[in-house]
């Protein structure tokens, strides 16, 4: 009687400790919602053959299809990595790939537009075999913690924020910067003032830049939760006798906690600080080919640091580029910052760092400008445009006597 007791108490254990070992695994398996979703914001719009209801959230699988109906419908797709794509009305799109790791080291978004236009902002860091791409017409649009928009009727893309890659079949891949808009019709640039006159939506890029600033302080406000917890692993001092798999298992605890303040501006200095913090450990980790990747994406926290006129972070940022400067590929300047237009704050800066600032950036220059500070530099610059426009000029010139005298 006495083993019939023991062995019912056992069995009630084991199935307590199968019980909990269940919600154990649940709750630490379901923390993260992983799925992408589509959600309707206004009007009509269908999700594959049926229609959505505002505000409902559709989960998306590869294959899925997507398209706004009515004069002013809206609808975002809210990628698991926290990037959005939105639709206007009259906008289709086909997920083709759909493939986001666990701790964002792998994101694989692929859709196709085959109707009017879209705004994305990507905010994860992608890596080299990652890509967030949009298709359309035998084109290839590929970007890397970007914000952009495509429009099909104009036949333009638009790039608000870094950068965008463009390809073709038959065509060698184009970088669009942002405030360079380009033709998609005829494959080349559009003059800004042109683009402003006969081809930006005025409306819907005023819309969506409000949107998205709504969207940064809501991620914003999510990341504030658990900022304790990132900046602790932040501080994680890396030793130097780690093995090969203590290295993986801390380099993904980095890049966990990085990818979710990659997002983050210099004018919110703390979250920041702690994004280049997790930034520079990552670089120490890494290998080299995801190394280049960094160190180059550092650029662009360079220049957003420029942009923004929030210097914090700005030495610590062009330590990393000096320190890593073997891994930089060619950097000109003049893409970064406005030679014309450099604060009293910033050229203090220069000069405190002047020999790290020559290193990353002049080194495409002649040797003769080793030494010179920032106002010698800027001579050289307004004389550089002086030449310049003097020499078409005299060619304008050349050219009107050659007509006059024929």
């Amino acid at each position: 009687m006495l083993k019939i007791k023991n062995k019912f108490i056992i069995f009630v254990i084991s199935v307590l400790v199968s019980i909990l070992t269940i919600g154990i695994f649940t709750l630490f398996t379901n923390t993260v919602d992983r799925t992408s979703y589509a959600i309707l914001l206004k009007w009509d719009a269908k999700y594959n053959e049926n229609f959505l209801s505002i505000d409902e959230k559709q989960s998306l699988n590869q294959w899925d299809k997507l398209k706004t109906i009515w004069n002013n419908s809206m609808l975002v797709v809210e990628w698991w990595d926290w990037s959005i794509t939105r639709l206007w009305w009259n906008t289709s799109i086909e997920i083709k790939n759909l493939d986001i790791s666990d701790n964002l080291e792998n994101i694989n978004v692929w859709v196709e537009l085959f109707s009017w236009k879209t705004w994305s902002n990507i905010v994860s860091f992608l890596w080299e075999k990652s890509y967030f791409k949009h298709y359309f017409r035998d084109y290839e649009a590929a970007s890397r913690w970007t914000t952009f928009n495509i429009d099909l009727n104009n036949n333009y893309i638009n790039v608000t924020d870094h950068e965008v890659a463009l390809s073709k079949t038959w065509e060698k891949e184009i970088i669009i910067w942002e405030n360079n808009p380009f033709n998609i019709n005829t494959f080349s640039f559009i003059e800004l003032q042109d683009f402003i006159k006969w081809f930006k939506d005025n409306a819907f890029e005023s819309l969506n830049k409000q949107i998205d600033k709504k969207l940064i302080g809501d991620l914003t406000t999510q990341i504030n939760k658990d900022f304790d917890k990132i900046k602790n692993v932040a501080s994680i001092e890396i030793k130097n006798n780690l093995n090969i798999e203590d290295k993986k298992e801390l380099y993904n605890k980095l890049l966990t906690e990085y990818q979710k303040l990659n997002f983050a501006k210099p004018n919110n200095k703390e979250l920041y600080a702690t994004k280049i913090e997790l930034k520079t450990k990552l670089i120490t980790l890494s290998s080299n080919e995801d190394k280049k990747i960094l160190v180059n994406s550092t650029l662009y926290d360079f220049k957003d640091i420029l942009d923004s006129r929030s210097y914090a972070e700005l030495e610590k940022t062009i330590k990393v580029l000096y320190d890593n400067k073997e891994s930089l590929w060619d950097v000109d300047f003049s893409k970064y910052s406005d030679l014309n237009n450099i604060s009293d704050q910033l050229k203090n800066i220069f000069n405190k760092n002047k020999q790290m600032f020559e290193s990353i950036f002049w080194k495409s220059f002649s040797d003769n400008l080793n030494g010179i500070d920032i106002n010698d530099l800027k001579k050289i610059w307004d004389k550089a445009e002086w030449i310049i426009h003097k020499g078409l000029n005299d060619l304008k010139n050349k050219a009107t006597n050659l007509i006059d005298n024929k």
